[in-house]
């Protein structure tokens, strides 16, 4: 990937899968967080699999 000037954000989904076993290193998330500050780019955390179904009637 290239980030130049047309990059306006960046998005990490940190926990993947069905059974939330992603590896990511703490080392790769503070790379990135570096780059995007440095770049004046959004860091965007995706969590979609650790809130679903733990909130609300439905899925209590």
């Amino acid at each position: 990937m290239t980030v130049d000037e047309k990059v306006a954000g960046i998005v990490l989904e940190i926990v993947q899968g069905e059974d939330g076993s992603a590896r990511w290193y703490k080392a790769y998330i503070h790379a990135v967080h570096k780059l995007c500050d440095e770049r004046r780019i959004l860091m965007i955390v995706d969590e979609v699999q650790t809130g679903f179904a733990r909130t609300g009637r439905m899925f209590a």
